[in-house]
This record gives C-alpha cells, sequence and structure tokens, in this order.
C-alpha cells in the first residue's frame, strides 16, 4: 500500500561562503501512513524545520535531492503550478509564530476563509465555513470573533486561528513546527490535545516538529531523532521513551522532568550541536557523546539493526540496557 507521505534520501544543501556547499540534511528517510502522527525530534539547528520547509517546497535556497512523495506523486520535480494546488489541500503548514502568519491588517475569518476563495468557492460560503472552522478549533463564540483582527487574540487562540487556516480545506497531512513553543504549559497542552483529537476525528496524518520530548508521550506514534542534520534513532514512541538507545535520545530524555520521580535529577546536555559547515568526522555527536570511543571519531554509524521499527546509529550502545550519562539506567 501507498504510504501517504514518503521521504526517501532526502539530501538539503545550502549555499555556504564562496559557494561552497553545506549539506543541511543528509540521507533522511521515513514515511507517514494516513492518519499517522510522527514526531521529528532535537535541538535548535538539527535540521528539523528546514525539512518541514523542504516537504512544501518553499525555500528556493536550498537544494533538494532524493525522493519526497505525496499520494505516490513526487514532489521534488513537481511544476510551482502543481504544487501551489496541494498546499493548502492535500498537505498544510502551520508554524510555532502565529501571530507573524497572520495578517494584522485582515480580519481572521477572512484569513481562513482566504485559501478557499483561493480554491474558487464563493465569499459567502467561504466565510460561513471559516467561522464553522474556527468553532470546530474552540474558538468561542466564532462566528462574532472571525470579525475580529489577530491582535484582539490570545496567544493560544491565535494558534488556533493558524490551525483554522491550515484545516479549512481538509488537507491528508498536516506540518506543524513547533507549535507550541512560543505558549506557557497550560496552552501548550490544550493545543496539543487540539492536535491529537483532530487527527484523530479527521484521520489526519501530522508530522510534529519539535524539541521538547516531553510533548511526543501522549501525541506522537512514532519517533524520528535528528542530530545535526541525521537521523541517530528511529522507533515506535513507547520503545523509544522506555529503551531509548542512542546517548543522544537519552540525554534528551534525562533533561524531561518526570511526575512523581521525586529523586530524579534533571540533567544537561553539555555543549552544541556542531555548525552544519564545521560538522566533526565519524559520529557527529561524538564531542559530547560520554561513550564515545575511536571509532566513533572516524567512522559514520548507520542505523542499526538494519531491520526492525526500533533503529539507533550507534553501535557503542547496541545493548538498550547500557546507560548513558545524564539518562535512567
Amino acid at each position: 500500500m501507498t504510504r501517504l507521505l514518503d521521504v526517501n534520501a532526502l539530501h538539503i544543501t545550502a549555499t555556504g561562503p564562496g559557494g561552497r556547499p553545506v549539506p543541511l540534511v543528509e540521507d533522511l528517510s521515513f514515511g507517514i501512513d494516513a492518519g499517522e502522527r510522527l514526531a521529528l525530534v532535537g535541538e535548535s539547528g538539527s535540521g528539523k524545520s528546514v525539512t518541514a520547509r523542504a516537504l512544501m517546497r518553499l525555500d528556493d535556497s536550498v537544494t533538494l535531492t532524493g525522493s519526497v512523495r505525496l499520494d505516490g506523486r513526487e514532489l521534488l520535480d513537481l511544476p510551482e503550478r502543481d504544487l501551489t494546488r496541494l498546499r493548502g489541500s492535500r498537505v498544510a503548514m502551520v508554524t510555532q509564530d502565529p501571530l507573524a502568519a497572520l495578517n494584522p491588517l485582515m480580519t481572521v475569518g477572512d484569513q481562513v476563509a482566504e485559501p478557499l476563495l483561493a480554491r474558487s468557492v464563493p465569499r459567502k460560503q467561504a466565510r460561513r465555513r471559516a467561522a464553522e472552522m474556527l468553532g470546530e478549533l474552540g474558538v468561542p463564540d466564532a462566528e462574532r470573533r472571525a470579525r475580529a483582527y489577530p491582535h484582539e487574540f490570545s496567544g493560544g487562540l491565535r494558534q488556533r486561528v493558524a490551525l483554522a487556516m491550515a484545516l479549512v480545506c481538509r488537507p491528508a497531512l498536516l506540518l506543524a513546527d513547533e507549535p507550541t513553543t512560543a505558549l506557557d504549559a497550560r496552552v501548550q497542552q490544550q493545543v496539543m490535545e487540539l492536535l491529537t483529537t483532530v487527527s484523530r476525528e479527521r484521520g489526519l496524518a501530522v508530522l510534529l516538529i519539535t524539541h521538547d520530548v516531553g510533548v511526543v508521550a501522549s501525541f506522537a506514534d512514532r519517533v524520528e531523532v535528528l542530530y545535526s542534520g541525521r537521523v541517530v534513532e528511529s522507533a515506535p514512541v513507547r520503545p523509544l521513551l522506555e529503551t531509548p538507545r542512542h546517548p543522544y535520545t537519552r540525554a534528551l530524555l534525562g533533561a524531561v522532568p518526570r511526575l512523581g520521580a521525586h529523586r530524579h535529577r534533571l540533567t544537561a546536555l553539555p555543549g552544541t550541536p556542531p555548525d552544519p559547515a564545521a560538522r566533526p568526522g565519524g559520529c557527529a555527536f561524538h564531542p559530547r557523546c560520554p561513550l564515545a570511543e575511536d571509532a566513533c571519531r572516524t567512522s559514520r554509524p548507520v542505523p542499526q539493526p538494519e531491520s526492525g521499527p526500533h533503529r539507533a546509529a550507534c553501535p557503542v550502545t547496541a545493548d538498550p540496557a547500557r546507560p548513558a550519562q545524564g539518562a535512567p539506567a
């Protein structure tokens, strides 16, 4: 059966000083089925957001090679006119800063209706559907609030407006790029619960881009952990959270507070991700890894085992029972 989204050996390359190519993302492969929720997790600079934009071909400054198929149709060589038709109707995107995504001079109702108008839906019908969409996403008194402007909404309601704009044409896939970053903890939870409900009720597939491992536990079906543009671990959400196999994943989890774990000491991951233009040889994580061996500095690891749903690019931790510094044993 054809997957809804199938990404195979995707390379994203920028142009550095002097025209030198800088690899931002390398050899990225994953798939998403209809209605499935996949989380792409990693620190800032790991390549998550540039991947989301690449899937919709929103950034002309980078070069894309490999394959990105939506409904079996290759997107990387699709003409812009055909891409425009797919954006919104089959795949849509919501970002972490809804205020920047909204036009301060237009009412929120007109902005939610805009994708429908672009598809020749009559204006009166588009406005009615926009108000209905806002109501479905929990905007109170939606018909009246549709006539308001973005500055009249709280951060949480603005994010619901941005979601309404993305979902009003009923796409099959939503790319959610850090949708809760600018929100407080209570509103973050509300937005993630809303995304879960919408996904289940509509059969909507979601690619969640996040640096927060804590938000994936109750949302994602599967997780891809990205470090310096490369996948270091891939697994269904429960095995990844219970038995992480890569030192980077273990370190990320070691920094997440856990209810009831009174003696759990949070740990910080030392150092920062490398500059894509100056990645170290071998495993890019080895300068920060407490388990690094000589081979880690010279040989780039590939995900192990080569088959099966839980794979990690670290031969040192092939035994999932072996703990890493900063993570629970």
